[in-house]
């Protein structure tokens, strides 16, 4: 996977999804995390669509911390 190259977009939101996970305290990047990410990245297609279904990105966040609450803050491991 070293040589697989990703689009500007796909990269910015790994890279988001990776921020977001720190921000939350957790130590793994799930799902939650890139949609998080692409909320957070308004310009995206994803973005608009998520947005346009009424997603929104404090809203989501709000109930995911609900759901799983704060990590340990332990380091995520980053493989891009």
């Amino acid at each position: 996977m070293k040589n697989q190259v990703f689009s500007p977009e796909l990269t910015s939101i790994l890279h988001g999804a990776c921020g977001q996970a720190r921000q939350l305290g957790h130590s793994y990047v799930g799902t939650e995390h890139l949609v998080l990410s692409m909320l957070h990245e308004s310009g995206l297609p994803a973005s608009r669509v998520l947005g346009w279904l009424g997603w929104r990105e404090g809203s989501f966040r709000s109930l995911l911390l609900a759901d799983r609450g704060a990590g340990s803050g332990r380091r995520v491991a980053v493989l891009l």
